[in-house]
């Protein structure tokens, strides 16, 4: 899966493609059944062995909190997805979106990742029909933003730099500054909002 840019203007121009591509392996998948689960198995294995070595070793925290890692596992959980024989590998995903949440830790700056795999994670409940408890992910980001996390007289600033709906779907993180301004803070928190109206649909 390519690597897209840490800039959001570039990843919002990459985003169909990588999209584009993901929805290509998908259906390429969906119509191997005989080798898919095997060639999917390994690539996934993949994913699981970078979260673990993390989560064990902080160096390598990087290899996790990327954009090749959000669209590698948005990839493959869009492949469990559209076919049967893939089912197997939700489970693994759904631990693989967990753990990659564990990396990224209670850092406020970090919340737009968690959000990625947050949509990864109800994508795959919503064609598993499997339970997913998302809110373990979404509600300890609107605390923190909402001044919860030991920060709750802070001061916020307000400044013109703030992130758009389409800014939000196309980033990892913000930055420390971005998250004491009023409506980049608001934005995170309406994103996870809609986050949660999405986990109330499925439960």
């Amino acid at each position: 899966v390519a690597q897209s840019s840490s800039n959001p203007t570039k990843a919002a121009k990459r985003a169909a493609s990588v999209s584009f591509g993901a929805a290509g392996v998908a259906h390429l998948f969906a119509d191997a059944p005989n080798s898919a689960y095997r060639i999917a198995f390994g690539y996934v294995r993949q994913l699981a062995l970078k979260v673990r070595s993390a989560l064990a070793d902080s160096t390598k925290k990087d290899e996790v909190l990327c954009w090749r890692f959000v669209h590698a596992t948005r990839c493959w959980a869009s492949a469990a997805c559209a076919a049967d024989h893939l089912e197997p590998l939700v489970f693994p995903l759904c631990q693989i979106c967990f753990a990659a949440c564990e990396v990224a830790q209670a850092k406020p700056e970090l919340a737009p990742y968690k959000l990625h795999m947050v949509r990864c994670l109800h994508g795959l409940a919503a064609s598993s029909r499997v339970y997913v408890p998302t809110t373990r992910i979404l509600l300890p980001i609107l605390s923190l933003h909402f001044g919860g996390g030991g920060g709750g007289n802070k001061k916020r600033k307000k400044t013109s730099t703030a992130i758009t709906t389409s800014q939000a779907a196309h980033q990892l993180q913000c930055s420390l500054l971005l998250t004491e301004d009023v409506a980049n803070t608001e934005e995170v928190a309406k994103e996870t909002c809609d986050s949660l109206c999405d986990w109330l649909e499925l439960v």
